[in-house]
């Protein structure tokens, strides 16, 4: 896989003559991008990188941005590398309004395991809702970690997804089904 890094240029690298002591001021960075389904009971999302799906994403659902029941609110985030006793090592997203020690970490139930957090899993099984997130957990971690080893930033993205759609797999490929196919209308449950 290829990677596209971004580079943010230094006012002073414009000016003539400056060009080889401004080049040293280039600083790399990786985004990704997480486009959400916000949902009643779960917000359900896909992380890309240039337009590749690397995961899926499931988060509590949207609710003001209150503490420890809602989701994050849409934005750009700096992550960083964090340890700790409980999840080991993990992600953090730096600077969210009104809220401290947002963390990306491996869970399957966003109601059950999340307190605004975010979840990477593999497969989205209902509204809040994943199973494999372990296995993607480490995949971002193969995939960022180094970046992040070098000192270059890892920023995420965080869209509304523009349309709404559900995913499902079906004998061994990934659907879209539109959100008026989804069997969240089975459900009765009004989006």
């Amino acid at each position: 896989m290829s990677l596209e890094l971004g580079v943010t240029i230094h006012p002073a690298c414009l000016r003539p003559g400056r060009m080889i002591l401004n080049f040293l001021k280039l600083k790399l960075f990786m985004e990704l991008l997480l486009t959400r389904t916000y949902l009643p009971f779960g917000t359900n999302g896909e992380i890309k990188m240039n337009n590749v799906h690397i995961c899926f994403c499931i988060e509590l659902p949207w609710k003001q941005n209150k503490k420890e029941v809602s989701c994050i609110p849409e934005g750009r985030y700096l992550m960083r590398r964090r340890c700790s006793e409980h999840f080991g090592w993990h992600f953090e997203l730096l600077d969210v309004p009104s809220r401290a020690l947002i963390l990306m970490h491996p869970a399957n139930n966003a109601q059950k395991e999340l307190k605004g957090c975010l979840a990477p899993v593999t497969e989205i099984t209902g509204q809040g809702e994943g199973f494999g997130s372990r296995e993607s957990f480490n995949k971002l971690k193969v995939l960022l970690y180094p970046v992040m080893n070098q000192g270059e930033d890892v920023w995420l993205r965080i869209e509304e997804c523009i349309e709404s759609i559900f995913w499902r797999r079906e004998n061994g490929f990934w659907r879209k089904l539109e959100a008026e196919q989804s069997k969240f209308d089975q459900l009765n449950v009004v989006l």
